[in-house]
Order: structure tokens, then C-alpha cells, then sequence
């Protein structure tokens, strides 16, 4: 490669998207100088990741196309990188100003749900329907490509009618970085004060609930419409069940998701006294320090994953395609009634569940998969070097 690098934009909005992209700022700046960009949660995960960013909205006098398109053209980027958001456009007019300015962009994916919600134009934000693009492509917004996690990612994309030819299976750059850091840190004892914040020796048993905000996008009525159910649903009838548990003390720790408010689990927490929010540790501090983890879909299930926990993901009465990928491939069993409910939290306790240990980096993250640096080459070979 000359001498001289190209210069690069790389920006992402949501907190898994600001993972994704992170995980590959190392390998990127070995070939690109980058200016690294954020918006709102994404700069939050910066600053605990200890980076330099600049807020987006910051350098813009509005928040469109043709404002993005002057920013970008008076910053001369010559590659642009950023992640996928399905409430926040920034992204996507980000992908219109670079390819009407002739810029090259991409888009790396996170995770293995919502396809059709993170490119769908502005009019149909509201709908989740993959039909949309199936029916009409000109309710999506795309960019040049886009980067995907595997072969079941890129499958379910063209069911939803995206065109393949923009899809480019590459990896997932922070689920890798984050299993090949837990196998280099797999002999250390980790220690933290988390314990006895919580006071978790006084349990026999503690549950990690990762929560997602459904009722903070959509609210209670069209969450439900949407899911089957909201978070608090599948949150109230696992505390039902500890409250009438007899096998033992259960400490039920609920980890909210960057866009929730912890008000949201007020009623809850006057309710139930084994609760407690935490909202200021690390989820992985408190994955190691959990005997198993609870959720939805959230990645924090994935993490818990290939470090080696039981997880179940809680989904009762589920209305629309299950967005868990582990129950997608059938690693998993995602549990929509209250009678398995009871069935599989009761196989918890005597540690009988039979979905755990390393059932996502068996699927997903062979290391010879290496995401960094595919994308790092693409980008070299649509820059011509």
C-alpha cells in the first residue's frame, strides 16, 4: 500500500453497532487513517472504550443529506464505515450523501435480527413487515455493502428480499475479539465488587435478566402488538416464579439496555424485594458473576454465551419470527409459554438446563474467520490497492 493513507470515516449510533465497529478500528488503521464518529449511545461506549470521537451533531448545521453530503465532501473522507441503527437515521444519510458524492461505503452488521428495520426509508420506520421489501425495494435505503456475520445471516436477508449482491459475510468483529480475549483471560480469577454490592452470598441462586427496550420504542400497547410481548411481560413472570420458588434464595439482577431509563423497573422493584438495577457494571462483570443469564434476543445472551453460562431467552407468547439466532439454528429452545417457563427456570435451579456452555463460539466464531481483516480487504480491493 502507498505510502500516503486513505482517510476514513467510521461512525455508528446504537451501542451494539458502536461494538461492532470499535473491534475493528486496530486492523483498519493499519491501511486508513480514521476519524472516528458518533451519536448519542455510541459515544458513551467510546468514552468507556477510552477513545477519542468527535459527536456527529456537532459538525452539522442540520440534520439531512445535503448537510451530511457538505460534511463529508469538506471532510474529504475516501471510504466511509459505519454500523446500523433502525430508529436513528444518521446512518442512512450518511450511505445517500456518500453515493451521490461518489464516496464508497459500508455497513457491518451486529447482530441477527431486525434485517429489514435498519435499511427501511423513513415513511416505514414503524413496521417491522419484511414484506415491505420484498414487495416494493424502493422502502430501503442501502449502501454499497453491507457486512454480515455468516451464511444464515446473508440467507435470512435475501428471504427478506435484500439483494444479495450487496451482502458480504465477513464475520462478527466483536463477538471474535470478545471470544479470543475470554480465551486468553480463561485461567484468571476474576474479581470485582459486585458481590458484595449485592450482597449475592446471601443467595443460593443468581439470575442476570438482560433487558431490551421495547416499551421504551414503541410502548406497552404497540410493543405487544409487535413481539407478542414487552419487556416487563417476560420479566414479571420470572419474578412470579422465584416468589413462588421453594428451592432456594434466587437474586434476580436486571441489567437494562443503554436506551432504558432504570424508572422502568420502579414498579417491579417495590414489588419484589430479591430485585435489584444495575445499570452502572459492565454486563460482563456481571455475566461472571451470574449462574445464568435471561433475556430476549439481547447480545448480552451471546456473551454470556461463549463464556460459558447458562442462558434462556424469554419470549411468552411470541408473535413474530423468533429474532434469537441461537433458537433460529436450533441451538436453543427460546421459551414463548408460561408452562415451559416454569419447566425450564425449574432446570435452571437444579442445573439441568440443557442449552449452555459453548454453543454460540461453536457456530459462530471459528477463528480462521478472522471479520477485521476481511473487511479490512475489501475495503483495500474497492480502493484498488
Amino acid at each position: 500500500m502507498s505510502a500516503n493513507k486513505k482517510k476514513i470515516l467510521v461512525f455508528s449510533h446504537d451501542p451494539g453497532g458502536a461494538k461492532v465497529v470499535t473491534a475493528c478500528l486496530d486492523e483498519l488503521s493499519n491501511n486508513f487513517i480514521i476519524e472516528l464518529y458518533g451519536k448519542s449511545f455510541a459515544l458513551k461506549i467510546y468514552q468507556q472504550q477510552g477513545l477519542k470521537a468527535t459527536d456527529i451533531d456537532t459538525e452539522l448545521t442540520s440534520f439531512n443529506e445535503p448537510a451530511i453530503s457538505k460534511f463529508l465532501l469538506n471532510k474529504a473522507f475516501d471510504f466511509i464505515v459505519t454500523s446500523t441503527s433502525a430508529a436513528d437515521f444518521t446512518e442512512r444519510f450518511i450511505w445517500q450523501a456518500a453515493q451521490k458524492n461518489n464516496i464508497p461505503c459500508i455497513a457491518i452488521l451486529d447482530q441477527w435480527m431486525n434485517y429489514s428495520a435498519r435499511f427501511l426509508a423513513l415513511e416505514e420506520t414503524t413496521s417491522f413487515r419484511p414484506s415491505i421489501i420484498q414487495t416494493n425495494k424502493a422502502h430501503i435505503i442501502l449502501p454499497d455493502a453491507i457486512m454480515v456475520m455468516d451464511q444464515h445471516a446473508k440467507e435470512s436477508m435475501c428471504l427478506e428480499g435484500f439483494p444479495a449482491e450487496k451482502i458480504i459475510i465477513t464475520g462478527q468483529p466483536y463477538f471474535e475479539q470478545f471470544n479470543l480475549q475470554h480465551k486468553q483471560n480463561s485461567n484468571k480469577v476474576y474479581t470485582s465488587e459486585v458481590p458484595i454490592k449485592y450482597q449475592l452470598s446471601q443467595y443460593s441462586k443468581v439470575w442476570l435478566f438482560a433487558s431490551e427496550p421495547i416499551t421504551t420504542i414503541y410502548g406497552d400497547q404497540q410493543g405487544k402488538a409487535i413481539y407478542g410481548y414487552t419487556e416487563l411481560i417476560n420479566l414479571t413472570a420470572i419474578c412470579n416464579f422465584i416468589q413462588n420458588s421453594e428451592q432456594g434464595k434466587i437474586k434476580l439482577l436486571i441489567k437494562p439496555h443503554p436506551k432504558e431509563e432504570s424508572s422502568n423497573f420502579n414498579q417491579l422493584c417495590h414489588r419484589f424485594d430479591f430485585i435489584s438495577v444495575v445499570d452502572e457494571e459492565s454486563s460482563i462483570d456481571l455475566i461472571n458473576h451470574s449462574d445464568a443469564v435471561l433475556g430476549m434476543s439481547s447480545s448480552v445472551l451471546l456473551e454470556a454465551a461463549i463464556l460459558g453460562k447458562a442462558i434462556l431467552s424469554v419470549q411468552l407468547n411470541l408473535a413474530m419470527a423468533d429474532p434469537f439466532v441461537l433458537s433460529q439454528i436450533d441451538k436453543s429452545k427460546s421459551v414463548v409459554n408460561e408452562n415451559v417457563l416454569t419447566l425450564r427456570l425449574t432446570e435452571l435451579i437444579a442445573d439441568e438446563l440443557p442449552f449452555k456452555a459453548n454453543i454460540f463460539s461453536e457456530n459462530f466464531l471459528q477463528e480462521n474467520k478472522k471479520a477485521c481483516n476481511n473487511i479490512s480487504h475489501y475495503m483495500l480491493r474497492q480502493l484498488n490497492y
